[in-house]
């Protein structure tokens, strides 16, 4: 599992059809229904993602 890999968690999304459905239409959930707790989690995870690349960039080029 992750904890053997040492990686972190970023979240937890559910596999639900609406979210399959939106994607395949082209308009992801988020988009769609910005207040629905999945999309939350999407945004979650991707402020997240961002916030360990700025960390990781900003101490590989010494910047903060």
């Amino acid at each position: 599992g992750v904890s053997k890999t040492g990686l972190d968690v970023l979240g937890e999304i559910p596999i639900l059809e609406e979210i399959c459905l939106a994607g395949d239409n082209g308009q992801p959930l988020v988009f769609q229904k910005p207040d629905h707790p999945v999309a939350q989690v999407f945004r979650r995870i991707a402020a997240r993602v961002m916030e360990t690349c700025h960390d990781k960039v900003s101490t590989s080029v010494g910047v903060d």
